[in-house]
């Protein structure tokens, strides 16, 4: 089955950029931290690019979750990340239950991951504009990959194929090099346009700056109390996948250094210095995007801040020295192999995603861990598993969190705050238990 062109719908796409106007005015008025001005004005600018590309002569790449998007903006391209940009204009628009019902007409099953049914239900329905080219990158997760294989394979589109290395080997780095090679000569060979090295090395050049953002950033974190808002990791993770290598993305890890080394220096929390942190967690996995309300109340009802997130804004400390703007492909490859969730699917456990978790139970003084287990990620079981069994082991409780990533059908918000008021309660008596065997 080949679609007519794409775009047939844009008053849903034209519907999310006057959201988002609208929101970055109530927060002009009723303003809460920096970063959160910062996040939706950078977010208005990446869905404009993306409405007006054509009008502006550009092509517009629609790409998999971890593509290296500093080779599209380094070529004049107009990327968009599949389920972040489709998933967001669902989610805003609460056209979740229609994107997914077209992508189950479609033959989709509901045990594919909710963010990207979401990506295939919007291409049918035509609420994205015509997309040009089309970049799939395979990983752990077999979903991401999916669902623009489906788009390019709707519409006809050309698509190219990445394929992640498995291990941390000088082999895999120069074998993902070659590939990213061979993808600047297809994209070359599609547009018509050579890629711009010295555009491509500022890029790395700022991606540096940015990893050095980023690592100040998570050494603030273990600041009592929590010198971060909660919902503030999605927002950073959130970024880092949309516009990796550009100014929008620096001024915004600028803007979240500046004010977390404020509410640092100052040693209040970012509610204020009347606002008590009563539990630290440690957070695992994807949230639930479409219920970041859930994190807010998790702050001001129970006092729980987020301290930590190897799964999602924990970059490893020996990309210092590999990321050079003079080798910009071996920079982006190294950081790709290194990526936060990649890093954690696509290695062995006992190397990374066990020690990055529980390195910080002890280091960020936290209560629990909160386990965002969404019930259609074919990854997340033998993740839970482990770090269940390594937690138990440190006397720390551990709080399965069923959920869809982008599908509210699954759990409702009230049913995840019940979950959250239980634990509550469990985090209370391993506290006292904590204490008793110290006294």
């Amino acid at each position: 089955m080949i679609l007519e062109p794409m775009g047939s719908h844009m008053e849903n796409f034209d519907g999310l950029i006057k959201t988002l106007e609208g929101m970055i005015e109530h927060r002009k008025k009723k303003p809460t931290v920096p970063s959160s001005l910062a996040f939706y004005e950078s977010q208005l600018e990446y869905y404009k690019e993306i409405r007006y590309a054509h009008d502006q002569g550009k092509l517009f790449v629609l790409h998999s979750a971890f593509a290296p998007a500093e080779i599209f903006f380094a070529m004049g391209l107009v990327p968009a990340h599949a389920s972040f940009s489709l998933g967001a204009m669902a989610q805003v628009l609460k056209k979740q239950p229609e994107c997914l019902e077209a992508a189950h007409r479609y033959g989709l099953p509901w045990e594919t991951c909710g963010a990207h049914r979401l990506v295939v239900g919007a291409a049918l329905l035509g609420f994205t504009p015509h997309v040009d080219l089309c970049v799939s990158y395979h990983f752990g997760c077999t979903s991401a990959a999916t669902s623009v294989v489906n788009v390019a394979k709707l519409y006809d589109l050309p698509i190219f194929y990445l394929q992640l290395p498995y291990g941390y080997r000088e082999y895999d780095i120069r074998s993902y090099v070659r590939q990213l090679e061979l993808l600047i000569a297809w994209l070359e060979k599609q547009t018509g346009r050579k890629m711009d090295w010295d555009r491509l090395k500022e890029a790395v050049k700022i991606e540096k700056q940015i990893y050095e953002y980023e690592r100040e950033i998570e050494e603030l974190r273990g600041c009592v109390p929590s010198p971060v808002k909660h919902r503030s990791f999605m927002e950073q993770y959130q970024t880092d996948m949309m516009m990796p290598g550009t100014p929008t993305g620096l001024h915004y890890y600028k803007t979240v250094r500046d004010e977390v080394k404020d509410f640092a220096e100052r040693g209040i929390h970012p509610l204020g210095p009347n606002h008590k942190e009563r539990y630290r967690v440690i957070s695992c996995f994807m949230p639930p995007n479409w219920c970041r309300s859930l994190m807010d109340w998790m702050e001001e009802e129970h006092g729980i801040s987020s301290v930590a997130e190897p799964h999602m804004n924990e970059w490893s400390a020996w990309l210092a020295d590999r990321i050079d703007p003079d080798k910009p492909l071996e920079s982006l490859a190294v950081k790709y192999q290194s990526h936060l969730i990649v890093r954690q699917l696509c290695s062995p456990l006992l190397i990374n995603q066990l020690p990055d978790t529980l390195k910080h139970i002890e280091k960020r003084k936290a209560d629990g861990a909160i386990y965002y287990a969404s019930v259609t990620c074919n990854t997340s079981p033998h993740l839970l598993t482990c770090l269940k069994n390594a937690l138990e082991k440190e006397k720390v409780p551990l709080l399965i969190l069923d959920n869809d990533v982008l599908d509210p059908a699954y759990a409702s918000e009230s049913e995840m705050r019940e979950r959250v008021d239980a634990f509550v309660e469990i985090m209370d008596v391993y506290k006292e238990k904590r204490a008793t065997e110290k006294g």
